[in-house]
């Protein structure tokens, strides 16, 4: 699936994200960091790019920010 995603323009750490959130549902930026293997300080960047390319939602629950592949 890894190579599918980057075939369509998605860097490795996009993929990253974008699996996790798959796997683990809406969630918060920090576990799906955590699920990833990926940084924190750069997941919200990715997640930001996610989002311009339409991949990923985001959505307010609670005053919490959660995201949604």
């Amino acid at each position: 699936m890894h190579d599918i995603l980057k075939s369509v323009g998605l860097s490795p750490n996009e993929a990253r994200i974008y699996l996790a959130l798959c796997e683990i549902g809406m969630s918060t930026g920090y576990r799906a960091a955590l699920k990833a293997g990926v940084h924190r300080g750069d997941t919200y960047d990715i997640l930001k790019r996610l989002i311009e390319k339409g991949y990923v939602q985001r959505k307010l629950v609670d005053s919490r920010t959660l995201y949604e592949a």
